[in-house]
């Protein structure tokens, strides 16, 4: 009796907070109903390709490697851009955690983490300058 009690409680409790903290279950990629609390539903999730490669660059006589959490796919992108110009911090959360993933799976000690996708105008303006620097 006491325990199914204080289930009822509880699920009270969270059917309140439910009606007052209302949260969207949208799949933050092409928005369809969510029937659990993940951000991405199967085919979304399916979508996003965990990337196994790694690439290294030598840079003054210096080793660095470099590790990418996706693959730069239609549904990633989507993500980045709701995160970068939509303030979507759910998106943030789910890159971070794909990220943490990778960090916790290769057992890595890293410097810096950062993302690397640009648009085309943006990289050339970036090499332009790089380019007038240099000079």
């Amino acid at each position: 009796m006491k325990c199914k009690f204080f289930y009822y409680v509880k699920y009270l409790t969270k059917c309140f907070l439910d009606i007052i903290y209302f949260k969207e279950e949208k799949c933050l990629i092409c928005s369809c109903d969510l029937d659990y609390e993940y951000y991405v539903c199967k085919s979304c999730s399916n979508k996003l390709k965990i990337c196994k490669d790694y690439k290294t660059i030598d840079v003054e006589e210096k080793r660095i490697e470099i590790y990418s959490a996706l693959y730069y796919s239609s549904a990633a992108k989507e993500l980045i851009l709701k995160l970068k110009y939509k303030s979507c911090f759910k998106a943030g959360d789910l890159l971070a955690y794909f990220m943490i993933e990778l960090l916790k799976e290769r057992k890595l000690d890293y410097d810096i983490i950062t993302f690397v996708p640009l648009s085309c105008n943006t990289k050339k303006k970036e090499a332009t300058i790089k380019v007038s620097i240099w000079q």
